[in-house]
Parts: C-alpha cells; sequence; structure tokens
C-alpha cells in the first residue's frame, strides 16, 4: 500500500468504478466513474418468447462452472433456449441448446444483435463488490437486458438503472430469473428499453467525459 499514501499525496481527487471501491481506499474526495459504451443495436418488442437466446461472453474461469448445471436445470424445465458461448476457453457440454465460438467478440455482432439476455454469472469475489465488468457495457451496446450475481458494485449498477436481475450464486436462482424473462416478457421489453436509455442519455462515453470536466472544473474553484 506504500503506493497508495504516495498517491494520496500526489493528487487531490480519484476517480473510481464504483462507490464502494473506496470502501477499500478511503480517500477523501471521489468519483464514480464506471466504464460507459456506444450503442450498437436496437431491439423490438417480445409478445412471447417461442424461445429465448442467451449470451456469455469472456473468459470461463472465475466461477463459471455454474453454466454446466444451469444448462441441465433448464433442460430439466424443459425450457426452449439456446446458450450462446464467445469464450476460447472450452465449453464441455454434449447439450444440443449450447452454441460455443472461440473467434473474438467483435467477430460476431451479427449473432449477438439475436440475443435475449447478457449473463455474468461469475462466482462472487471482491472485484464485482467494488469495480463494474466491462461486459455489462459491451451487452448494454446491443439492449440486453444482464443477468448478474449479488455483487455490491454490479448489483447495484443494474438495479438502479432497473436493466435487469442480481440475483444469488446457485442454479435455481439463476433459472428462475431467467424464467421471469420467457413468462413476462414485458419485463424483457421495459429492461431493454431501459438500457436503450441509459446508453443514450447516461451510460454513454460522452456523459463520462463530462462527469470528468464538470469535477475538474469544480476542484478549481
Amino acid at each position: 500500500m506504500v503506493e497508495l499514501l504516495y498517491f494520496k499525496k500526489i493528487f487531490t481527487h480519484f476517480f473510481f468504478p464504483s462507490i464502494y471501491f473506496n470502501e477499500i481506499l478511503k480517500v477523501k474526495s471521489f468519483s464514480s466513474l464506471p466504464p460507459g459504451t456506444s450503442k450498437i443495436a436496437s431491439k423490438t418488442d417480445v409478445m412471447k418468447f417461442d424461445g429465448i437466446n442467451m449470451l456469455f461472453a469472456g473468459s470461463l474461469s472465475y466461477g463459471f462452472v455454474i453454466l454446466y448445471d444451469v444448462v441441465k436445470e433448464l433442460e430439466r424445465r424443459d425450457v426452449k433456449f439456446k446458450l450462446y458461448i464467445i469464450s476460447a476457453d472450452d465449453f464441455n457440454s454434449d447439450s444440443k441448446n449450447v452454441i460455443q465460438y472461440k473467434t473474438p467478440f467483435n467477430q460476431h455482432f451479427e449473432l449477438i444483435k439475436k440475443m435475449h439476455i447478457g449473463l455474468i454469472p461469475r462466482k462472487p469475489d471482491a472485484y464485482l463488490d467494488t469495480a463494474i465488468p466491462f461486459k455489462i457495457v459491451d451487452y448494454m451496446a446491443f439492449c440486453l437486458p444482464i443477468l448478474t450475481i449479488n455483487n455490491l458494485a454490479a448489483k447495484d449498477f443494474i438495479e438502479k438503472r432497473k436493466i435487469g436481475f442480481a440475483v444469488d450464486y446457485d442454479v435455481n436462482s439463476i433459472c428462475d430469473a431467467i424464467e421471469k424473462f420467457i413468462q413476462n416478457p414485458q419485463i424483457w421489453n421495459d429492461m431493454k428499453n431501459r438500457v436503450d436509455y441509459q446508453i443514450q442519455n447516461e451510460d454513454n462515453w460522452d456523459s463520462r467525459i463530462e462527469i470528468i470536466f464538470k469535477t475538474i472544473k469544480k476542484l478549481k474553484k
């Protein structure tokens, strides 16, 4: 923590990804500055889900092994779904409902436009208690409602905006949330519309730059 003591002497203000970050560093002056995004695609309203397309993108480490059991439970419940995985890591599943691509995220924009939910079922850890994963804003760029785990920063970001669900790290909680979208498509419609609003008004990169400029101007007074 020698570096932190040095930084506290040099800098008068800090920008953190969430307010919870400062519970670790405990500086006197800081602003919350989560990552921003830019809109890539819109979505039309759904009246009924004939099947729901879910996306997981990224590394399969950090406790994502729970996805194996989520797939099995959804199949046991006879839920109509497809889970698309974009990851260089192997997801060894023989389920016909799982499709994996090992090429980069940005090569699959046309596929991602067809998704309904972005998944971040990461095992609880200190990182998600203090930071906002870039994957959240990657999903938001495609107007995807998000399903993540009850970690402080990610939960706070998603629930305040009403753009998804933050649930316990267990199979039934994750599957129950997925079924809420299927059983009541209006929940999905409302959330994807709020995602659209957020990226056009409050969670784009221009809004982040504005926060920085306003903070600098205030500090100069």
